[in-house]
């Protein structure tokens, strides 16, 4: 059931074209936001709380240890069915930070960008290029709009 709630998900982005830089799912769960672009701009939710894991999780999956793709895939499966086992027994403790389960929805890319370098120095976790590509998303649209400050714009 989750490998197919995944891979809807997966599909209902390609389809209506969003686009997710992260999830709670993120990160082995350890992710505070969930960032994606719909249709009236970019989304930030911040998670109240995080899974507390009672154990180490197993550890990452390589594509170099493999020799077939089918194999890797397997793995990767295995490996996300014994987090979410972890994640079902995990105490989920408050995240404790000033933004605790706050959204922003219609936001600019540029918008998202501030928004998450504030999230950032609050001490919220997330893959750090979420940051770099909402940065080079807004630079991009900045430049479409003929702007010659970037730098400052962005500041």
């Amino acid at each position: 059931m989750h490998l197919l709630a995944v891979t809807q998900s997966v599909i209902d982005e390609q389809r209506c074209g969003a686009m997710s830089l992260c999830r709670w799912s993120s990160m082995d769960w350890q992710c505070d936001l969930y960032v994606y672009e719909a249709g009236d701009g970019w989304n930030v939710f911040v998670a109240e709380c995080r899974p507390l894991f009672n154990g180490p999780l197993p550890p990452p999956v390589h594509p170099e240890n493999f020799d077939h793709f089918e194999d890797y895939m397997a793995a990767i499966l295995d490996r996300d069915r014994q987090v979410c086992q972890m994640l079902d027994q995990a105490q989920m403790l408050k995240i404790g930070g000033p933004y605790d389960g706050c959204q922003w929805t219609g936001l600019s890319a540029k918008e998202a960008y501030r928004m998450c370098v504030e999230l950032k120095k609050a001490g919220y976790k997330f893959p750090d290029d979420v940051l770099d590509t909402l940065y080079t998303i807004s630079r991009d649209d900045l430049a479409e709009n003929g702007s010659d400050t970037l730098i400052e714009e962005l500041s």
